[in-house]
């Protein structure tokens, strides 16, 4: 067999490896290909023997490296900028997930198991209505690093709520002038006016009032 052959119109074929000696370059021109031929399944390989790194370089260029489905669908494009784009889900660890769900929204998802950790060096902050990075849309919730507190820019609507066994205030006013539910003790429950107990309601359902009740247009039952 030929250790090196060139046909007439160019081609080059070597019966082994082409070896490209320190420091110096392999040239392509314009629009070049470089094919892995063997057979169907076969497979090309860029190759690092030892401590070196295999590089992609677009020094002195405005190019990109794409990886595409041989017609004219891109799967995957490095710009000259270093923005990455996927055309479809990215997996990566032990099977987490980063995209589409079935109805097109955007899914995060750790694997079978796992926990999905969220952190930040300072605040954690949720946006809806955003259109591009510099456009992130309107602030909804706030979560400050500095003293955990939450602030929600709407209502917020639960269907349970579980307070801390301490004492101190379970609601109350963003000002913290001292108006709000707050929890007495273990076992009572009250109301706060301008840092008083209004009403004190102990376990035994029983309830005192600081103050007065007027009564202008209704009755009081005792029993």
């Amino acid at each position: 067999s030929n250790d090196f052959y060139l046909d007439p119109t160019g081609n080059a074929t070597f019966a082994g490896n082409v070896l490209v000696g320190s420091d110096s370059s392999l040239l392509l021109s314009n629009n070049a290909t470089v094919s892995a031929y063997a057979g169907t399944n076969d497979s090309l390989y860029l190759n690092s023997k030892g401590s070196g790194i295999v590089r992609v370089n677009f020094s002195g260029g405005t190019g990109g490296f794409e990886v595409f489905d041989g017609v004219t669908n891109s799967l995957f494009d490095v710009s000259s900028a270093g923005n990455g784009t996927f055309a479809g889900n990215v997996t990566f660890g032990d099977s987490h997930f980063i995209g589409n769900d079935s109805f097109d929204n955007l899914l995060i998802q750790s694997s079978s198991g796992e926990n999905l950790n969220l952190s930040s060096a300072n605040d954690i902050i949720f946006y809806t209505g955003g259109t591009a990075p510099n456009a992130l849309g309107t602030q909804r919730l706030r979560i400050f690093n500095s003293d955990g507190n939450a602030t929600f820019a709407g209502e917020v609507t639960a269907t349970r709520y579980n307070a801390s066994n301490t004492s101190g205030y379970l609601l109350r006013e963003d000002t913290g002038s001292g108006y709000g539910l707050f929890k007495s003790s273990t076992t009572n429950i009250g109301l706060a006016s301008n840092g008083n107990v209004a009403l004190n309601i102990d376990s035994s359902s029983n309830a005192t009032f600081a103050g007065d009740i007027d009564l202008t247009a209704g009755q009081l039952e005792m029993r």
